[in-house]
């Protein structure tokens, strides 16, 4: 046996000592699974959802019209109260970012 072999296993082998693993540990991800699909349904189906509704005109009523980047011009070249909460979450977060480490790190 060559010494460049040792330590490297087959694509078979990587399979069954991870489906070993899986089942050793079945009961942890039986005990995740409630989490996994609430973050699941809640969070990244709704991200993932966001994104091609975005180039669209959509009213739930109606099937959704492309419309292309004009959602986002439309946003951020005359929405004035976007443009405003921008702003107001920059100043937000310049602010309270650094206040709050000072205060760890001296409460710590």
């Amino acid at each position: 046996m060559d010494t460049a072999e040792i330590g490297k296993r087959t694509r078979q082998e990587n399979r069954r000592l991870t489906w070993l693993a899986v089942k050793q540990n079945k009961v942890s991800y039986l005990m995740i699974l409630p989490f996994m699909l609430f973050f699941l349904v809640f969070t990244i189906v709704p991200v993932v959802m966001s994104l091609p509704m975005g180039f669209t005109d959509f009213n739930m009523v109606q099937m959704p019209k492309f419309v292309g980047l004009s959602n986002y011009t439309t946003l951020f070249l005359a929405d004035k109260v976007f443009i405003q909460s921008i702003r107001v979450t920059l100043v937000f977060a310049l602010f309270t970012g650094p206040i709050s480490y000072i205060l760890c790190f001296l409460l710590a």
